[in-house]
């Protein structure tokens, strides 16, 4: 643009000064794009095409001044708005000698509203209301005097930049888009589900037409990049999901739910199953070790009772005799049948009191493996942990845990998959709402009616949901007002507690007491008393008998 002469520009310069002086705060950051004057206010200024001022489109500026002549105007805004810094809500002064509709355009698709007009030969200032038809896909770009520049104007005394939103979109279609499980939204084909409800009720207040889409979350990108894309692309006009970003311009959330781990329930175990694990390690060494030198001390006394005895006896016989250098002959029958006796009187005595008031539930009753209550169970059974990759931040604090979901975490999308591995092939948990989780369970009954899947006590994480919207979208305002009227009122309450489907609770012997040795702490001190006492009647018989025999043998 070649700029009229230096007297004539005078006057506008000094009035530009002035809108940036009135229109900036202290600390703002103003952008100047391919201007060749210095203004009385601090200015950033960049010269050249959009492709060699790069380094500036990672930078949040408060008010821009674009010499429209000098500028792809197009270019620039793509540019821009490509990393989500230029807030179409910040102010725009084009200066040139026109403006075309087509320019006005391709302001007004980025939902720019904040922009007036200088031209420089007339020094006349304009503007346009973009979404005067409150048609929020179709531009007005009929521009409107608002006011001149010269020596005398009194810039201050102009509302430069007037609201210029409708109060209504009534000629408005605007497309809520989410990539939600059912039941916060359902298929395409089904206009129901949490968010559709809630939506269209916010949508509606504000005047359009509620139009609702269902897209697929790629895994391979980051959830960012892709509301990004959808967002830009304008295939949809807000993105509702539960995962908060600056970048962009979020309603006030609403908290639908709590996210639990589930895990598979605990399977039939059968009766052989259920009493080889009701008692601890300690009890079963305990008793094995006694049955043990029980069968050792019987045989021992029966190979000494026979007629026949084994070569091996003999030699041990022989041994005894030499050692009492005369010859051993011992009368143990008695001894032998006391003890047998004493220990058959005990060992009953305590096998009653075991299982006394329990034999009937052992054979008559159904019982269940081991609950999993905690991430140490999860990790004792090697689940494979099955959630979103972006919940994995939460387990940061549990550095166990953490490092074993980082190993073995399955990336869990919007279907069933995982759930299904947990219920069916029992070696997953995954990480749900449980209000999905509770509209799921129907698919995940067992013959016996009982629950496949099961959750841990405690939550993860609340479940929050919002919208979000490019910055400075025209239509965030009302959006996010009638949502907090919903919020406020109980009403979005309501809602979710029509999708609160209730599974009947099932009595179930999920929890399981092992018996350890402190249990029978008693019933064994008893036990140990009576092989004592029997020991030490065999020490005496034998003392006894071996007295008898060196008298007879003098």
């Amino acid at each position: 643009m070649l700029w009229p002469k230096l007297h004539k520009i005078l006057p506008f310069i000094q009035c530009i000064s002035n809108i940036l002086n009135i229109y900036s705060y202290p600390r703002s950051n103003i952008l100047v794009v391919n201007s060749d004057y210095e203004f009385k206010v601090p200015i950033i200024q960049i010269r050249g095409s959009p492709t060699e001022i790069t380094s500036f489109a990672t930078q949040k500026f408060d008010f821009y001044l674009i010499d429209i002549d000098k500028t792809n105007i197009s270019q620039f805004l793509q540019l821009f708005h490509e990393d989500l810094n230029f807030y179409t809500s910040k102010k725009i002064l084009c200066v040139g000698q026109t403006i075309s509709s087509n320019t006005l355009e391709i302001i007004a698709s980025y939902y720019i509203v904040n922009v007036i007009f200088l031209n420089i030969d007339s020094g006349i200032l304009e503007t346009f209301f973009p979404f005067k038809q409150t048609n929020l896909h179709r531009v007005d770009t009929n521009l409107q005097r608002i006011g001149k520049c010269s020596e005398t104007s009194h810039i201050d005394q102009l509302d430069l930049f007037p609201n210029k939103l409708p109060a209504k979109w009534k000629n408005s279609r605007i497309t809520f888009c989410h990539s939600s499980l059912e039941p916060m939204g359902f298929a395409n084909y089904e206009e129901k589900g949490i968010i559709t409800e809630i939506y269209r009720i916010v949508l509606e207040n504000t005047g359009a037409t509620p139009v609702r889409k269902i897209v697929k979350l790629d895994k391979s990108n980051k959830r960012l990049d892709f509301m990004k894309e959808i967002l830009s692309s304008k295939s949809c006009d807000l993105y509702v999901a539960g995962t908060a970003d600056d970048s962009f311009d979020i309603t006030v959330p609403f908290h639908i739910d709590r996210m639990y781990w589930f895990v598979p329930a605990p399977a039939l175990n059968y009766n052989y199953n259920f009493i080889l694990g009701t008692f601890s390690a300690s009890v079963w060494l305990a008793w094995f070790s006694t049955i043990l030198c029980l069968a050792m001390f019987w045989s021992l006394l029966s190979y000494l009772t026979k007629t026949e005895r084994s070569s091996f006896l003999k030699k041990v016989l022989l041994s005894f005799e030499l050692v009492l250098e005369q010859a051993a002959k011992l009368n143990i029958l008695r001894t032998s049948d006391f003890i047998l006796y004493t220990i058959i009187i005990f060992g009953t005595f305590m096998m009653g009191n075991i299982y006394k008031g329990r034999i009937l539930y052992v054979l008559s009753g159904l019982h269940y493996e081991e609950t999993i209550m905690s991430h140490e169970g999860i990790m004792k059974h090697n689940l494979q942990p099955g959630l979103f990759p972006i919940h994995m931040k939460l387990f940061r604090d549990e550095q166990k845990f953490f490092d074993y979901v980082n190993r073995n975490y399955q990336a869990c999308g919007m279907d069933t998959k995982c759930e299904d591995k947990a219920a069916f092939e029992r070696n997953a948990a995954v990480l749900r709402s449980h209000i999905i989780m509770q509209f799921r369970n129907k698919n995940y009954l067992g013959e016996d009616g009982r629950l496949k899947l099961i959750s841990l006590p405690n939550p993860t994480t609340l479940v929050y949901f919002l919208c979000f919207l490019l910055p400075g979208h025209p239509v965030y305002p009302q959006i996010n007002r009638y949502t907090y009227y919903l919020l406020q009122n109980g009403i979005i309450n309501k809602i979710i507690s029509k999708y609160s489907v209730k599974i009947p609770d099932q009595t179930m012997s999920f929890h399981r007491s092992v018996l350890t040795m402190q249990h029978f702490k008693w019933l064994f001190e008893v036990w140990m008393v009576g092989l004592i006492s029997s020991c030490i009647i065999f020490a005496l018989e034998i003392t006894r008998n071996m007295s008898r025999f060196n008298q007879n043998s003098v």
